[in-house]
C-alpha cells in the first residue's frame, strides 16, 4: 500500500502568502513498519543491557564468592552523586587489605588517586543494594601501582586498606592465591 503525501512549502510574496505542493514523497507502510520495529527493538535492546555490564554471564551469590566485595561511592565520588552506590569491585586479600582496578580509584577528570573519604568497602552481601545485612569499611589508604596507564589499562591494579579489619565468617573471606610455581593461564 503507497501512501501520497505531500511536502510542502510557504512562498512569500508582498501581497500575500500561498501555500503551494512543492514535493511528491511516496511512502510505503511495510518498509516504515519494518524499519520503526527494527529501531524499536534495537532501543529496547540498548536499554535492557544498558544497566548490565557483564555479557554472558551467571548470577551467584557471596557464599560461592565470600572474597567479593563492593566498593561503594561516599557521595563525594567523582562520577557519582549517590551516597553508597556501587562502583566497582574488589577482593579481599586479608582482614584489612582488599585488591581492586587502578581505574576505579583514578579520578577520570584529573587523573589522580581519589581521596580515602570518597568511596567505602561493603563485604557479605549479594545485592548491591544492601546496606544490611554486610560489614561495612572505611578507606584508610589507596595505592595504585605506579605504572598505571588509563590510556591502555597497563598495570590496573590497586591496594586498599581499610580502616578496620573484616571478620572472617562465611560470607567473607580472602580470595586464594596461587604460589609462583604455577603458570598461570592469560586471561
Amino acid at each position: 500500500i503507497n501512501i501520497v503525501s505531500y511536502w510542502s512549502a510557504w512562498t512569500c510574496d508582498e501581497r500575500l502568502q500561498r501555500f503551494h505542493p512543492s514535493r511528491r514523497i511516496v511512502i510505503n507502510i511495510k518498509t516504515m513498519k519494518k524499519k520503526f520495529l527494527l529501531i524499536l527493538m534495537s532501543l529496547m535492546f540498548a536499554a535492557t543491557y544498558a544497566q548490565q555490564r557483564i555479557i554472558g554471564g551467571n548470577n551467584t551469590t557471596i557464599d560461592q564468592n565470600p572474597w567479593q566485595i563492593s566498593m561503594r561511592g561516599s557521595g563525594t565520588y567523582h562520577i557519582l552523586a549517590a551516597r553508597n552506590q556501587h562502583i566497582c569491585g574488589g577482593s579481599i586479600l586479608t582482614p584489612e587489605w582488599i585488591l581492586t582496578a587502578a581505574h576505579c580509584i583514578t579520578n577520570f577528570n584529573t587523573g589522580n588517586v581519589i581521596g580515602v573519604n570518597e568511596i567505602t568497602i561493603s563485604a557479605g552481601i549479594t545485592q548491591r543494594n544492601d546496606l544490611i545485612t554486610g560489614q561495612y569499611r572505611n578507606v584508610a589508604q589507596i595505592i595504585r601501582h605506579p605504572n598505571y596507564n588509563p590510556a591502555t589499562q597497563e598495570n590496573d591494579v590497586a591496594l586498599i586498606r581499610i580502616t578496620a579489619p573484616l571478620n572472617y565468617n562465611n560470607d567473607v573471606l580472602p580470595i586464594q592465591l596461587t604460589d609462583s610455581a604455577f603458570d598461570a593461564l592469560p586471561g
